[in-house]
């Protein structure tokens, strides 16, 4: 009997060391699924883009205006997953030593990969909203950067 409760526990350790290092993933996640809704679609972020835009440059062009709009909106994109990319990592990592793993960042790209692509093929059921193979590229290039700013620190500090 002993034995069987031994099992039990290991088994609700790795349930929660699994809720642990997913979770916050998860939950940036429902984030972003939630900012992908009408909320935050392009008619809407105009309306308070586009004033702060125009009072830093009062002079600009309506096609100045319209650019600036779709920048701020990509970098969204690019630091939503940025972040995904570091709790991907987190997640991928588990806790083990902090050393860098090369498969552990290609693990965690491939999951900021699917998280962005789910997302733009949610996004093509709103009506307000399409799903794009350029915003899935933006969003990997942003989780890519993080990941590789994380190898570039990791492999610094570890040579010290």
């Amino acid at each position: 009997m002993p034995e069987t409760s031994k099992l039990a526990g290991e088994q609700r350790w790795r349930i929660w060391g699994l809720l642990f290092w997913w979770s916050p993933l998860l939950l940036w996640w429902l984030a972003i699924l939630g900012s992908g809704g009408e909320g935050l679609s392009a008619g809407r972020t105009s309306r308070f883009v586009e004033p702060i835009v125009r009072w830093f440059l009062p002079l600009a062009s309506d096609v100045t205006i319209a650019v600036a709009h779709v920048a701020v909106r990509k970098l969204g994109h690019v630091s939503a997953y940025s972040v995904v990319g570091l709790l991907a990592f987190r997640a991928v990592r588990a806790g083990r030593e902090p050393r860098l793993c090369w498969s552990w960042i290609w693990a965690a790209l491939g999951v900021g990969i699917a998280l962005a692509v789910t997302d733009e093929v949610r996004q093509s059921f709103v009506a307000s909203r399409s799903g794009s193979l350029g915003d899935v590229v933006i969003d990997t290039v942003g989780c890519g950067a993080a990941l590789l700013a994380l190898a570039w620190w990791r492999l610094r500090t570890a040579n010290k």
